[in-house]
This record gives C-alpha cells, structure tokens and sequence, in this order.
C-alpha cells in the first residue's frame, strides 16, 4: 500500500526503512508498486518528484516500478520522468494480461515496448478476465475468484491462458534480468510449483 504520489509521510518514512534494509542485505533490486494512472497530472508529478528524491539515496540497489493497474506504457512514463539510472521498470505480466483483457497482441506490444528499461519480471498465470464487471463477492473473495477465474490469481504456469511459450521465447532474445516466479499457493498448488520452475529454467536457462 505504500503510495509516493500521496501525501502520508507513513509510506516516504517506510519507504527509506526498505532502502536502509535493501543496503544491509545487499538487495540487487526494490520493488515499488507504481501508483500513477493516466490523466492524473498532480499524482504524476507528486511520485516523480519523490521518486527523484529518494532515488538518491539508493546505494547498491535499482528500484524498481512495477506495473498494478496500469498498462507498461504508464509506468513508463514515471520511470522516463525520474531519469535515473537507478530506477527502472518491472513488468508483472499476469497484471498486464489482466489489464490488456486476454488480447494477446496487446499484451506483447506492451512488453516489447517497456523491456529495454525492465530489471525484473513477475510470472504467474491468470485468464485475462478482470474482477470488475463481477459481483463484489466474486471479485474480492480469493476463493471466488478461483472457482469464477476472474482476477489477479496468481497460479501456475499453464494453469491460465497466457501465452507463455511466445513470451519466453521473447524474453530469451530480448531480456536480460530477474524473472520472478509468484504464485498465490494456498497448500493447492505444491505439485506445480516445481513444474512452473523447471518450466523457466527449460525456456529462459
């Protein structure tokens, strides 16, 4: 929930206590969620200012904003404003997916246009089917949303629709960074997650 385009010193303060414990572990890479939606000059330019600020303070490690709610082409624009070398972006593509509505030819315009400034990568697997639209039970409730399969779910790989072939195969001509496999376990998913693993190593290694 930290937020750096609001005005709570809470998420500024717990923010320098991530970077202070990032530099005594050694951390390559922070993970920011990104907070800025399209349209929203004063919240733009609120995170971009404090983003510059803190940057600053980042010793060894990269910042890194990741996309929520937003398309890559938004968090991209956070990240070209702060213009430093230590604040890159992070592509979620489960959150992508969900965002672009199933519609894989968006999807991968959306990667291939944020991957030459992308640290990391989150994998996960979903339907592209968002919450909103759904009854608030459905959309809020993790065990709904499984049995409906809307929403960020977080399985497996293959579990979901998104096309992970053609995306590994992008990724391994065109990235070169940390891909980070998220899985929303709840004791279900135990048999897969090595599956999910082997499946990185056999088309990113």
């Amino acid at each position: 929930p930290v937020n750096l385009a609001s005005s709570r010193q809470e998420d500024l303060q717990i923010m320098l206590k991530i970077f202070e414990i990032a530099s005594t572990i050694n951390a390559s890479v922070i993970v920011y969620h990104c907070a800025y939606r399209r349209g929203d000059k004063k919240s733009f330019e609120k995170e971009v200012q404090t983003i510059k600020m803190i940057a600053n303070k980042l010793k060894s490690s990269v910042l890194a904003l990741e996309n929520t709610h937003q398309m890559i082409d938004e968090v991209l624009e956070v990240v070209e404003a702060v213009a430093s070398e230590k604040v890159r972006l992070l592509i979620d593509v489960g959150h992508l997916y969900i965002r672009c509505n199933a519609d894989r030819s968006k999807f991968f315009e959306q990667v291939e246009m944020g991957l030459e400034k992308t640290v990391e990568i989150h994998v996960h697997d979903n339907f592209g089917k968002p919450s909103v639209g759904f009854d608030e039970s459905i959309g809020k409730a993790i065990h709904f949303a499984y049995l409906y399969g809307v929403g960020d779910l977080h399985l497996p790989l293959g579990l979901g629709t998104i096309p992970f072939d053609d995306l590994f195969a992008l990724l391994k001509r065109k990235f070169d960074g940390f891909v980070v496999l998220e899985i929303n376990d709840l004791n279900r998913f135990k048999a897969d997650i090595p599956k999910s693993l082997s499946l990185l190593r056999e088309k990113l290694c």
